[in-house]
């Protein structure tokens, strides 16, 4: 490692596509020193990220319950709701996870504007068939687009970032979000996404939280 570290010093080649990923990967201890557990590390961490996401990131609606009444109907009403107040509300919990949220895009949409890659959509093919809507997601929060804007809202990779910070936060509630994370991970998110390898492309958002 000794050695990887003053070669890396010196300068990672560019002509070998992903190169430079793998060794930012061996410095920062996220891979071990052993080639062959690579894969099995990186999925591990894949699987584990995918449940913070299911678990954290929360999609409220409106919950209702069944109720007999004096004859065979059912009556159902609602028992969460969007101005619920109660502790345990999935809405509640929400809407102050919205906070966090509106903190981190905030800060995410002024990361490294002269770049263009936070900027474009996930999928290649939309970046091309739909700059003009990407543009006006940069320009705007998400609360302040119109209502076709965010029903066809394309995912980018500004959205990736803001997800993993949020991720962050939510696990570690006595530091949660602090300005300046954006700019750190937009560095390694630039990095590790230069890469023609289809599982370090795969988990390159897992990798990116670890």
């Amino acid at each position: 490692m000794t050695t990887l570290k003053v070669l890396a010093f010196r300068g990672i080649p560019e002509e070998v596509k992903s190169l430079r990923g793998i060794v930012w990967r061996l410095l920062l201890n996220y891979l071990p020193n052993k080639a062959t557990k690579w894969i099995e590390t990186i999925n591990e961490n894949k699987k584990q990220y995918e449940s913070f996401r299911e678990e954290l990131i929360i999609k409220p609606q409106l919950s209702m319950e069944g109720e007999k009444s004096n004859g065979p109907e059912v009556t159902e009403h609602v028992v969460d709701h969007p101005l619920s107040v109660s502790q345990d509300s999935v809405w509640a919990q929400f809407h102050k996870d919205r906070e966090i949220w509106e903190e981190i895009e905030k800060d995410v949409k002024r990361t490294r504007n002269e770049i263009a890659l936070f900027v474009r959509a996930i999928k290649d093919e939309d970046s091309a068939k739909h700059w003009e809507r990407l543009m006006r997601q940069a320009e705007l929060k998400k609360s302040e687009l119109n209502a076709e804007d965010k029903e066809n809202y394309i995912e980018t990779h500004a959205d990736v970032l803001s997800r993993i910070l949020f991720i962050h936060a939510k696990l570690n509630p006595g530091i949660k979000y602090v300005q300046g994370m954006n700019e750190i991970l937009a560095v390694l998110y630039f990095v590790f996404f230069d890469t023609d390898d289809p599982i370090l492309t795969e988990t390159l958002e897992s990798d990116l939280f670890f």
